[in-house]
């Protein structure tokens, strides 16, 4: 989810700019059976499934576009912030239903779990934080989720790749012991 949306995602300004230069819409090549969230944030980018090919064997191309690496630029992840906040249901970010502070919690992963969730849990309550699943919920969702959040709690892991949709929220990222 992490490369996705940070290493992947901006890129799509660079297709964008060559789409309007050139007039010539590329294919987009997509691991073969991808996941609901790729497939959700192309269509928050209004990539026509069309455009879409899922690669299972090699394939064999004529013309490859290859946008700029490494990225992404500054510009890039604007635009790409920019984008996806349009594209949410009214065109605004704000939903006073949101909390402010959110925790994520690592419950459902495999690794980087916090030992004491329950207790970490109960004190963030305390101050008004309420936890999340970031699996549990589409991309629209964490995308107004984070844009949302003034205060973001999290162990490190991909989910604060949605960090690109806060404004000016203050992030603390949980680290465990390293061996």
């Amino acid at each position: 989810y992490y490369h996705w949306t940070i290493d992947c995602l901006p890129r799509l300004a660079g297709i964008r700019r060559y789409e309007e230069e050139t007039g010539v819409e590329p294919t987009i090549l997509l691991p073969d059976n991808p996941p609901s969230w790729m497939v959700e944030s192309l269509e928050m980018l209004q990539v026509e499934k069309s455009r879409l090919h899922q690669l299972s064997n090699p394939c064999h191309v004529d013309n490859l576009v290859v946008t700029t690496y490494p990225g992404p630029t500054p510009a890039e992840c604007e635009w790409l912030r920019n984008q996806m906040l349009s594209a949410l249901e009214g065109g605004s970010r704000y939903d006073e239903s949101l909390p402010d502070r959110i925790f994520i919690s690592r419950k459902d992963a495999t690794r980087r779990r916090i030992k004491n969730d329950e207790e970490v849990q109960r004190v963030l309550q305390l101050f008004g934080f309420v936890e999340y699943e970031l699996s549990n919920l589409s991309v629209r969702e964490q995308i107004k989720l984070f844009a949302n959040a003034e205060v973001i709690v999290s162990p490190h892991g991909a989910g604060l790749a949605n960090i690109i949709y806060s404004t000016s929220a203050s992030v603390i990222e949980l680290f465990g012991e390293t061996k």
